[in-house]
C-alpha cells in the first residue's frame, strides 16, 4: 500500500549535473527565486476535485534578512484541519550556482513545533543562527530556469535518507510559477518501490492573498 505525505521539500524532475561556480551571498538570482517562493499556499481546489490529496496549506517567509551570505526561507506545511500543528517545518539557504542555476540546502529545526505559526512573526526566528540547525545532507534541491522565467529543481538521485514507513531514501521536486507551486515528494524502499508520497503527480499550491 502507498501511503501519501507532502512536503516543502520541493520534488522536481531530474536536473543536469551543474557547474560549481557558486555565487556565494545574496545575488539578484536568488532575490528573484526567493520572492516567487514566498508567499501562503493552498491546495484546497485540488482536493475538492481529487480526495487523493490531502487539504494542506503551505506557508513560505523570508528570515535573516541582514544575512549576506544566502536567502534564508522558512517553510510551515499543515494540513488545512491542524494548521496549529504543522507536519513539517524546514529552513531553506538558497545560493547561486551559476546564471540560471541554483542551490536550496534543506536544515531542520531542533524541536521544531516550538516554532509553529513562525511565519506570522515580524522578526523571524530571530534568536536562532545557522549554526543551531542540522543539515539534510544529500536532500540538497537543485534548481534552474527555464527560457520562459519559470524555475524547476529537484533532489539528484537516492542521496536523501529516510525512514519513514520502511523508506529508504526520499525524491522531492517543485516547479515555480509566479501563482503558484507544484510539490511532489515521494519515498522509495532499496529496491525503488514507492512506499509513500502522491502516485499521480505533484501538490498543486495556490498562491493565496495575504
Amino acid at each position: 500500500m502507498v501511503f501519501q505525505r507532502i512536503s516543502i521539500s520541493f520534488v522536481f524532475v531530474c536536473v543536469a549535473a551543474i557547474p560549481v561556480l557558486s555565487q556565494h551571498g545574496v545575488t539578484h538570482g536568488t532575490e528573484k527565486l526567493a520572492t516567487l517562493l514566498q508567499g501562503m499556499y493552498s491546495n484546497e481546489a485540488q482536493s475538492r476535485v481529487d480526495t487523493s490529496y490531502f487539504d494542506v496549506r503551505l506557508r513560505i517567509v523570508r528570515i535573516w534578512r541582514a544575512r549576506t551570505d544566502a536567502v534564508w526561507l522558512y517553510a510551515e506545511q499543515s494540513l488545512a484541519s491542524m494548521q496549529s500543528k504543522p507536519y513539517s517545518q524546514r529552513i531553506y539557504c538558497i545560493q547561486q550556482k551559476n546564471d540560471s542555476a541554483f542551490e536550496s540546502k534543506i536544515l531542520t529545526l531542533r524541536y521544531p513545533l516550538r516554532f509553529a505559526g513562525e511565519w506570522r512573526r515580524e522578526n523571524l526566528l530571530k534568536n536562532q543562527t545557522p549554526d543551531s540547525l542540522t543539515e539534510r545532507t544529500g536532500c540538497e534541491l537543485l534548481f534552474y530556469r527555464r527560457n520562459d522565467g519559470i524555475y524547476v529543481g529537484a533532489t539528484i538521485g537516492s542521496g536523501c535518507q529516510t525512514y519513514l514507513r520502511g523508506s529508504a531514501y526520499t525524491t522531492s521536486g517543485i516547479t515555480v510559477f509566479p501563482e503558484k507551486l507544484i510539490v511532489w515528494e515521494r519515498g522509495f524502499d532499496s529496491s525503488g518501490k514507492q512506499t509513500w508520497g502522491a502516485i499521480k503527480g505533484g501538490y498543486e499550491f495556490i498562491k493565496m492573498k495575504e
